[in-house]
């Protein structure tokens, strides 16, 4: 198996033991690796498929000796009856497919700068707001009306900062369907389960992305997403542009208000990907 499954999971175990949130964790980046069958499924894409834009990820993966990058530039605002907040993040998403054409490793790395005014004070803050490592598991190709499958679990590791304390580290496990409806048409379903900050409690989460192929280099999507508890419905769309089979661009905006909250954001991204070697 290589030593990158060992030593990742040897990093989960030994952060599992100080660190109770993360038994969950290694338990799911364990299940993925122990999942994977022998007769594999062909993964390796002639276009790039990328998590972008939008919340729902794909249940594909890049494809064995493949690497990508995801990368997105985000603005929200987001204004109640106490707080206005403005705020912008750079994300970084590195993806690369190792051991078999099912399996890939990734990185989730995120920096955001705040701006906060409370009671006309202003107070900003700024640093690394994100940091994932986790694994992705193609399960099954769809057959008919039966959806492709995927798994994923993604450990937020501890950091100490402004905007991110070590009572916030946590996984986040997903399951992920995917049907082609038609020609132009496809559905996605991300149904999550967090574990955040020491205790034992669990969050779940989803998203419902319909997405449509305007021609071979435009597509666009509208979801559906939020969380149960409570159960609060967000929305979002945008747009992509295939610049070339390993090359896309996006646009999106959504909205995340609720009662007296006004919330809402845009992202511009760009996903490249690169190919395996012919050799």
């Amino acid at each position: 198996m290589g030593l990158e499954v060992p030593t990742f999971l040897a990093f989960l175990a030994i952060q599992s033991i100080f660190n109770p949130a993360m038994k969950f964790s290694f338990t799911c980046c364990l299940l993925v690796i122990l999942a994977i069958p022998g007769s594999l499924y062909a993964q390796y894409n002639e276009q790039i498929r990328s998590g972008r834009p939008g919340q729902a990820i794909g249940p594909f993966t890049v494809g064995l000796k493949v690497s990508q990058i995801q990368a997105g530039y985000n603005y929200n605002s987001f204004a109640s009856k106490d707080l206005e907040r403005s705020g912008h993040s750079e994300y970084l998403v590195v993806r690369h497919g190792f051991l078999t054409e099912n399996l890939e490793l990734s990185t989730v790395l995120a920096w955001t700068q705040i701006d906060d005014q409370i009671n006309n004070t202003d107070i900003k803050s700024n640093g690394l707001s994100d940091f994932r490592l986790g694994a992705r598991y193609h399960v099954t190709d769809q057959e008919g009306w039966k959806p492709a499958i995927g798994i994923q679990g993604r450990a937020l590791i501890k950091i100490d900062n402004d905007l991110m304390s070590s009572e916030m580290t946590g996984v986040k496990c997903v399951l992920i369907t995917g049907n082609k409806l038609t020609d132009r048409f496809s559905f996605i379903s991300n149904w999550a389960i967090s574990s955040k900050r020491t205790k034992d409690n669990l969050v779940g989460s989803y998203v419902l992305n319909l997405s449509y192929s305007i021609d071979d280099q435009f597509g666009t999507f509208v979801e559906l997403y939020g969380g149960f508890d409570p159960y609060r419905p967000f929305v979002d769309t945008g747009i992509s542009y295939l610049v070339n089979n390993d090359l896309q661009l996006d646009f999106s905006i959504g909205y995340q208000g609720y009662s007296d909250v006004d919330d809402w954001y845009a992202d511009a991204g760009i996903s490249w990907r690169v190919k395996r070697s012919k050799n």
